[in-house]
């Protein structure tokens, strides 16, 4: 929060960015209702525990879970380049220490001038296991997460390459639905912003003709998972539901369906994974979190047609880091509109 907040007093910021659950929020013309137990959940027990006039961000009730490489994510598009993401998973943990369902992701840009710091990026995640858990392991992964948590990419808000930061919690709402909630940088003085969520549709859209037709439209890329959504469907948050599958009369192609489902931010946390809401789970202190199927491996029916289908994402990440390492530097991007070689 310090370095997302730049010049700005952090604990302010952090508190602004929570408050925005209090009340209704229209994002992309369409609503995030309020939740407002953030306030009697995080907010009251946390300026308690600080000392009642501002958050202590040294006792943030939340616990880190995770830190991911997505070097799976990299892209190199108009002479942009990117090695993908770093990621930290946060859970919300209590007054008592217990965990609660309510996880918090904070997305970074693994910032890259050219295709040889991807390949740089590749072999400082991999170097890591090379060494034993302990301080050296400790001091090697701080260098690291410094490198993408910055702030190192001049130009954006407060410098942060602060790409996104997700939520996904059941926590927060009396009535106990899980949501799906991003944010980003943007404004003066730059605040967490709530924003549309990406390849997410408003859940108006389930069961339309739009959205028949979009995949119908768009059955080649969303094949290959390359597809972007009509900037005008982007949802304000996206409810969690293991029984309303995404589909609509008149989808020509199962297997479209099945990938556009699994780019959305709620498909891919339930029905179409077998998953239940978190693909990382919240824990205890001292408990290793437990992973979701999804990462680990698992076989889930086909919420529409019942076609089995497999998943293993952790053994397909760490297959392509492994021709990250392996592969020259000029085809890591193979067909890209570059001229790096």
């Amino acid at each position: 929060m310090e370095k997302l907040a730049g010049s700005q007093d952090a604990s302010q910021f952090c508190l602004d960015w929570l408050k925005k659950w209090e009340q209704d929020q229209i994002v992309n013309g369409y609503l995030a209702p309020a939740r407002t137990d953030v306030q009697t959940l995080i907010i009251d027990p946390w300026l308690q525990a600080s000392g009642g006039q501002k958050l202590n961000l040294r006792i943030a009730p939340f616990r880190l879970l995770a830190i991911v490489n997505r070097l799976d994510l990299r892209s190199n598009s108009g002479g942009k380049i990117s090695a993908g993401e770093g990621r930290f998973v946060f859970g919300f943990v209590k007054p008592d220490g217990s965990p609660s369902p309510f996880t918090i992701i904070f997305e970074y840009d693994a910032k890259a001038d050219s295709v040889y710091d991807v390949k740089d990026w590749a072999e400082d995640w991999h170097e890591l296991g090379e060494e034993l858990f302990g301080p050296k392991f400790n001091s090697s992964l701080q260098k690291l997460t410094d490198k993408f948590s910055g702030p190192n990419c001049l130009g954006r808000p407060n410098n942060s390459c602060l790409n996104q930061v997700r939520t996904n919690e059941v926590s927060l709402d009396p009535n106990k639905t899980w949501e799906l909630r991003e944010y980003r940088l943007a404004g003066f003085p730059v605040k967490l912003a709530a924003a549309p969520m990406v390849l997410t549709p408003d859940g108006g859209f389930n069961g339309s003709s739009a959205l028949a037709n979009f995949i119908n439209a768009n059955t080649p890329l969303i094949n290959q998972r390359k597809h972007t959504l009509d900037p005008t469907m982007l949802a304000a948050s996206a409810f969690s539901s293991l029984l309303t599958p995404w589909d609509a009369p008149g989808v020509t192609d199962s297997q479209a369906r099945h990938n556009f489902a699994i780019m959305t931010c709620n498909g891919c946390h339930t029905t179409e994974t077998g998953t239940s809401f978190l693909h990382v789970k919240n824990r205890a202190a001292g408990v290793e979190s437990k992973l979701s199927g999804f990462l680990t491996g698992i076989t889930a029916n086909d919420p529409v047609t019942g076609v089995p289908r497999s998943f293993n994402e952790l053994q397909r990440r760490a297959q392509d880091m492994a021709f990250v390492l392996d592969v020259d530097e000029d085809e890591l991007f193979p067909g890209a509109d570059d001229d790096d070689d």
